[in-house]
């Protein structure tokens, strides 16, 4: 499997002009790359998340979207304000769970419009349930720093077995604005 940082940047515009047709605007603060043990890396996340496990060649990664991302446009697709900002740490709505599966296909079809093939293999809302690595191993994360409209701090992120992305990739971070 071969990711850079440009696919990540390139994901990251792509979905930035499928949710225009939600009047939502996304901006990117920053891309970090860093190597950490599964374990901490979890920690830091709520316990409600949502989470994809893809699969692309034999590599298995995850990923995953800031529950604020979900939320909001979900409440944006039903026709409520952009302006709220749900709290990270509660448990998901039906519309919710949709949304993110819209999310994750959308990930797949841009995966396959970039030549590389992902499959989902399963879904997870608890950051608990993942057991994707185990907790002593290192891992690689891709941590997408975006705001929505433009008060409203979320994530996007992508779990890679160490070693999957290139040396000249591991630590790069785009300035703030």
């Amino acid at each position: 499997m071969h990711l850079d940082l440009d696919f990540f940047k390139s994901l990251t515009l792509n979905l930035s002009e499928h949710l225009a047709s939600l009047n939502l605007r996304l901006t990117v603060q920053g891309i970090q790359i860093q190597e950490r043990s599964y374990a901490a890396l979890i920690a830091t996340m709520p316990e409600y998340s949502h989470f994809a496990v893809l699969q692309s060649e034999d590599t298995m990664w995850a990923f995953h979207a800031g529950a604020r991302l979900v939320a909001v446009c979900t409440d944006r697709m039903m026709g409520g304000p952009v302006e709220s900002a749900p709290s990270e740490s509660q448990q998901f709505t039906f519309s919710e769970q949709f949304f993110f599966k819209l999310l994750v296909e959308w990930v797949l079809q841009f995966g396959e419009h970039k030549k590389r093939n992902f499959t989902l293999q399963r879904i997870e809302h608890f950051s608990r349930s993942l057991h994707l690595f185990f907790h002593n191993e290192s891992v690689q994360c891709v941590t997408i720093k975006l705001k929505l409209n433009p008060n409203l701090a979320t994530t996007l992120q992508f779990i890679f077995p160490e070693g999957t992305l290139p040396k000249s990739t591991r630590i790069k971070e785009l300035p703030d604005d």
